[in-house]
């Protein structure tokens, strides 16, 4: 049995940004999945026994899920919705994620994953007795990491 510690979920501090200005709607997270998303190529020559493995880096996604905790959250959708027709001031709006995590062993690694692009935002109204929960899945080209 290892005697290392491990992270869990309350050792991670989650911020959505809107221009450098915090959303203050996103403090009842469910969770985040964060992946880096790649691509795998491979390919057979004649003459070689094995296949050529290769892969290629296509940018960084985001899921979160949510319970909204006042109209913000619906302020932010309706902002995503016009900076994607492009038809306010808001068209040039960044929204970013920042994730830090404060490890047993003290370190504390931060990621940001600057100018999501959002794809479809469902908002679940399940039973009279469930909380009505967002999820946003978004997109950036890269992500940074520090702290480590």
């Amino acid at each position: 049995m290892s005697d290392t510690l491990r992270m869990r979920g309350e050792q991670m501090l989650i911020r959505l940004t809107r221009n450098g200005v915090l959303e203050r709607t996103m403090t009842a997270i469910e969770s985040v999945t964060w992946t880096v998303d790649m691509a795998q190529l491979q390919k057979g020559y004649l003459g070689e026994t094995n296949d050529r493995q290769d892969d290629i880096y296509m940018g960084t996604s985001v899921e979160l899920k949510f319970d909204p905790e006042n109209s913000d959250a619906f302020t932010l959708i309706v902002l995503i919705q016009s900076r994607a027709q492009r038809r306010t001031a808001q068209s040039n709006a960044h929204i970013n994620l920042s994730m830090t995590a404060q490890l047993p062993n003290g370190q504390r690694p931060q990621i940001l994953i600057p100018d999501l692009k959002f794809g479809p935002i469902p908002v679940a109204i399940g039973k009279r007795d469930e909380y009505v929960g967002i999820t946003l899945s978004a997109k950036a080209e890269t992500f940074k990491l520090s702290g480590v």
